[in-house]
């Protein structure tokens, strides 16, 4: 080793280097000396300030002899450098990028799991500061965990004066001073020191040096977020802040104003008790991950691995049977998740795992919100994935000769039960000529119109132009045709684009054309998008009623003792845009088991949605005996029935004609004698959807069938084998879409049949039982003459044994039986405690009359027909001993309603008959019953619930 990297590695903060000599001489003149430093170690890694020569001859050096010294001179001849390759890297993030910008671009590097962002105006420019979270396996929780080390490219910064941006890294560490705090008054003092190999660093005493504990005020509410509920309500969630700053946090304060107030202007709010605003049912959200092999023809035996995946984070191959306890260990080692439980059932072709998520750090709702266009990497919906391309099926249960798929695609799938919406657009020129930028159409979504989208515009355009709205989030396009390149086409064949909603959770109302030049615009939905089994909800929550149109900010802060903490925005910083929604789910459910004309079934009650329960058209009830709703295949042939019917009299009227649709194609004149060349052949030779139509016919005019038959007609589609170069994505989204059939039509005005029709004929679907929901054909099934010999039952598709769907109207006029009524006195859900409605009034019921007039103290929002609540208590209350009686509006005149007496009637009152000087309340009738018929003794049956609102 040289004397001179001896000497340099004796510095502190040089801890190794490499000195290399060189001589040149030049003979009888000089001779130059040329040493080369190398910084190796750790202490000297990047850019090093430059090294100075103080002394040459001078201050202990040797002098020279026999000549002069020339100058010393350094120069540095390579900056430090790391190679990297293919590091993970963001894409380009805005100099003033939101929290939520910087977010998203961090989320999208595989090595960060979660990033918690909070931006601060730093003079010119900005701080992010950024938390890294993520949950270590259990196994892995005493391991010391290494964060990534990020770096910053700023080269792209552009600024009158040096732009940079530097990243630092720190620490934070929370100190419990409860010990030494009881007494109160007692001055704490802290200093931190560094460690590393050769011992412990001086001390550093912070400013001030020391502080007096003292209650404050709590700290801001963790995750709030607002969702449009209606077009006139908004839900804010939240839960309880990190530190309640020493007193309990007793309220909650929320408020809320348009984006075109004055911002010194006084706002609405609301001042919630946190009892009141604490959910009283379970809000953790729940999903559930299906693998399924087909359960018809040579391979119908489950085998092989597949892997989950949460937030970006996947786990290693599982095995198709894995049990719920290793499920659980499976996606608990996952960074992203905190905790989950886990239980297992069997399906129809397979297995059903219900993943219940017990997040605290980020609960409530598992469906990714899209607030930053800088979120680009999957997923961009529900967080739970699952990937089945290992999955095999084999034909026997010894697992051998197993294959990933035939070839017509049938395999086995894996699928969660969250959805995203799809949608089929289809544009073309009128009269088929040449697509030009003079042919444009506007779309127009939830009351919200694009600006003109021209016939030459790509599929990303269109996507742009939707996503631009500000209602469904952000959306995909592709074409379904890989040779189509524009979203407007000039053949009538084109197959047009899909509309993908992938930030959109649920049901999304179809896209509409407004208006269109030179070209016709059809929209479809292909697809509804369907949520997790049951959305999670934060601890704490407010329905803001009453909104006016338009687009609303919104925030909360806790309160304790000392008073009301920051404020935590629960909007983007574009705010919130009121638009019409679905229903959200019902509330405060209770089943009971009774027998109904000798057989068994269910009474189910509930109360409406706390969303705005005057667009809710119908209620759907569904049952299974699996919790995951998913045991049985969800594919099904299309399959519709005519049944015709004659008066004794006129049982020889046979013949009648049959059209695909009201005011669709004629198919023929259906004769009972010669059904093949009157309905089959005719259908098959439409082609399309129908080319392999059959129909049976069944009856023999008599008495039994009312004398007339019934016709079965079929509408298998084939199973074909994909052509060359097929897009995967769509051939997938077919295969979990509905076949678009239309309900067939009896065309009895058409005399070119045969004047005398039967008396009726009735057209229908087959459905899940009697008076319950029709099946729309769907899924891959291979069908002959014979019988199904083969098909799918794609996890995507499982469904529940049945599924009924009931107006609201009826499910009110079920409510208002007295066993009904009774059991809900008894169970307490006349007025649900989860998200509680507002009372109508409070103390405002003052005096009934023997002919129905109710005397009031103030105009309360109650129209004719509607049925509300009066009740004894002077509060809100879901006890048993409260007394109430419903009743019907039949007119209202100022402060005095008139009541139906004889609806509902005495059965639903336990008040009594007339009364005066009370000050009780009155709310809206919530409650909602159905009874479910003809279920099997013996059997678990679960139930689901879904809406259907016309909006």
């Amino acid at each position: 080793m040289l004397v001179l990297e001896r000497e340099l590695e004796n510095f502190a903060g040089i801890d190794d280097v490499r000195v290399k000599r060189a001589l040149t001489e030049t003979s009888g003149v000089r001779v130059t000396v040329e040493y080369t430093v190398e910084f190796m170690g750790v202490q000297v890694r990047g850019k090093m300030q430059t090294l100075q020569i103080l002394d040459v001859g001078i201050n202990g050096c040797s002098a020279y002899v026999g000549g002069t010294a020339g100058i010393p001179s350094v120069r540095r001849d390579q900056d430090s450098f790391v190679t990297v390759y293919q590091a993970p890297t963001t894409t380009a993030i805005p100099f003033d990028a939101s929290d939520e910008d910087v977010k998203a671009a961090l989320e999208t590097l595989s090595v960060v799991s979660n990033a918690d962002v909070d931006r601060q105006v730093n003079k010119n420019g900005y701080d992010w500061r950024v938390t890294f979270v993520e949950f270590p396996a259990p196994t892995k929780d005493m391991e010391a965990r290494m964060f990534p080390a990020l770096t910053a490219n700023g080269y792209a910064l552009q600024a009158a004066q040096s732009p940079s941006i530097s990243v630092t890294p720190f620490q934070r560490l929370e100190l419990d001073m409860k010990s030494l705090v009881s007494g109160g008054g007692v001055s704490i003092y802290t200093r931190v020191r560094a460690h590393n190999a050769d011992g412990w660093g001086d001390a550093a005493v912070p400013t001030p040096v020391s502080i007096q504990l003292a209650k404050q005020v709590p700290g801001a509410v963790r995750l709030a977020r607002a969702d449009v509920l209606s077009d006139s309500q908004v839900l804010v969630q939240w839960d309880a802040p990190v530190h309640d700053g020493g007193e309990p946090v007793t309220e909650f304060r929320v408020e809320w104003w348009l984006t075109s107030a004055l911002a010194t202007a006084a706002k609405p709010f609301a001042v919630v008790h946190a009892l009141e605003a604490a959910s009283q049912s379970v809000t953790d959200d729940v999903a559930t991950i299906t693998v399924s092999a087909p359960t018809a023809g040579l391979k119908t035996y489950l085998a092989g691995t597949f892997r989950v995946g949460f937030d970006g984070q996947w786990s290693p191959e599982l095995a198709y049977d894995i049990s719920a306890v290793d499920m659980q260990a499976a996606l608990v080692a996952l960074s992203t998740i905190e905790n989950v439980s886990v239980n297992r059932e069997l399906t129809a072709g397979g297995y059903t795992w219900l993943v219940t998520f017990l997040q605290r750090k980020y609960g409530g709702n598992q469906h990714k919100r899209w607030r930053s266009p800088l979120a680009t990497q999957p997923p961009l919906g529900y967080k739970l994935e699952v990937s089945g391309s290992n999955l095999l099926a084999c034909t026997t249960a010894e697992l051998i000769d197993c294959v990933p798929h035939l070839p017509t695609t049938v395999a086995p799938r894996a699928a969660v039960d969250a959805t995203p919406e799809l949608q089929h657009l289809v544009c073309i020129s009128t009269g088929n000529v040449a697509v030009a930028n003079t042919m444009k159409f506007k779309l127009k979504m939830l009351g919200f119109e694009t600006d003109f989208i021209v016939g030459t515009a790509t599929a990303k355009d269109l996507a742009t132009a939707i996503t631009a709205l500000g209602v469904v989030g952000s959306v995909n396009v592709r074409y379904r045709d890989t040779a189509q390149t524009t979203v407007c086409s000039d053949s009538a064949t084109a197959k047009g684009v899909t509309v993908e909603f992938t930030t959109a959770q649920g049901d999304v109302p179809p896209i509409v054309v407004t208006t269109t030049t030179g070209v016709g615009v059809t929209i479809k939905e292909q697809r509804k998008g369907r949520a997790q089994l049951h959305v999670g909800r934060l601890p704490f929550a407010y329905v803001i009623d009453g909104l006016a149109a338009g687009t609303y900010y919104a925030r909360v802060a806790a309160y304790n003792s000392v008073g009301f903490g920051p404020f935590q925005e629960a909007t983007d910083a574009a705010g919130l845009l009121l638009v019409a929604r679905p229903p959200v789910a019902p509330r405060s459910l209770r089943v009971k088991a009774k027998m109904i004309d000798y057989s068994h079934g269910m009474l189910v009650v509930w109360t409406a949605p706390r969303s705005e329960d005057g667009n809710t058209d119908k209620y759907r009830v569904e049952w299974d005996h699996g919790a995951g709703f998913s045991t049985q295949c969800g594919e099904y042939i299309e399959t519709q029935t005519l049944v015709a019917t004659n008066a004794l009299a006129n049982v020889a009227n046979k013949k009648f004609t049959v059209r695909t649709a009201n005011g669709g194609t004629k198919i023929g004149c259906v004769d009972p004698a010669n059904l093949a060349t009157s309905l089959q052949t005719p259908l098959q030779l439409l082609g399309g959807v129908y080319a392999g139509g059959t129909a049976v016919i069944q009856g023999a005019d008599t008495a039994t069938y009312d004398y007339g038959r019934t016709y079965t007609v079929s509408f298998p589609q084939p199973v074909a084998v994909p052509s060359v170069g097929y897009d995967v994505a769509e051939n997938a989204a077919v295969a979990t879409s509905p076949v678009d059939i239309p309900l067939l039509y009896w065309d009895a005005a058409d005399a070119t049949c045969t004047a005398t029709p039967p008396d009726s004929v009735v057209v229908q679907r087959s459905a899940y039982g009697p008076g319950l929901d029709p099946k729309r054909g769907q899924g891959r099934i291979g069908f002959d003459a014979n019988n199904v010999f083969n098909n799918e039952c794609s996890a995507a598709l499982a469904g529940p044994i049945a599924r009924q769907t009931i107006d609201a109207s009826t499910a009110i006029t079920n409510a208002l039986k007295p066993e009904i009524l009774n059991l809900a006195a008894k169970s307490g859900v006349f007025e649900s405690a989860d998200l509680a409605r507002p009372a109508l009034c409070e103390a405002c019921a003052q005096k009934l009359t023997a002919n129905g007039e109710l005397t009031v103290t103030m105009s309360v929002a109650l129209a004719a027909g509607d049925y509300f609540i009066v009740a004894d208590s002077p509060t809100t209350s879901t006890s048993s001993s409260t007394q109430r009686c419903v009743m019907k509006v039949v007119s209202k005149s100022g402060n005095v309603i008139t009541v139906d007496l004889s609806e509902p009637g005495r059965s639903a009152c336990e008040l009594p008959v007339t009364y005066e000087a009370k000050a009780w309340r009155i709310s809206r009738f919530e409650l909602r019953a159905h009874t479910i018929r003809d279920l099997t003794p013996g059997r678990n049956t679960q139930f689901g619930w879904s809406l259907v609102a016309i909006l």
